[in-house]
């Protein structure tokens, strides 16, 4: 089942680079542009998503290296809670959350903070693993 689970994680955030924002006439705050244009993803943006979905998903090994070695301890207080077993749904979870939350801006500027924003933080965290010494492993 874990196996599945990040097969399924890869999946959704690579399908998303490929297929552009559902469009969302409600996201349209001035009626003279359209949403369609304005909403969709530019080259920029899903090198960035996908990069996020990558290191999730070395993350993802990461945590999972964490639960089978003693010397190594979690400190997400939710990954703690829910176990191994439901751990590959959190992250699905997590890319959804963010495809989501910069999806509902515009193309541009506030779209690439975001992202930017959410691989630094995931790249950091990524580092420092191994910098411990977490390896890659299932």
């Amino acid at each position: 089942m874990r196996n599945s689970l990040v097969v399924l994680i890869l999946v959704f955030g690579w399908s998303i680079l490929t297929v552009s924002p559902v469009s969302a006439e409600w996201k349209a705050y001035n009626l003279d542009t359209s949403p369609v244009d304005e909403y969709k993803w530019d080259r920029t943006e899903k090198i960035l998503f996908g990069t996020f979905v990558t290191v999730l998903v070395i993350d993802l090994i990461q945590t999972q290296y964490i639960f089978k070695h003693d010397e190594y301890r979690e400190l997400n207080p939710i990954i703690n809670a829910i176990g191994p077993e439901w751990t590959p749904l959190y992250y699905a979870t997590r890319v959804a959350a963010i495809w989501w939350v910069a999806d509902v801006y515009p193309s541009g500027r506030q779209r690439k903070t975001i992202l930017c924003l959410v691989d630094a933080i995931n790249i950091v965290l990524v580092g420092h693993n191994y910098y411990i010494g977490i390896k890659l492993s299932f």
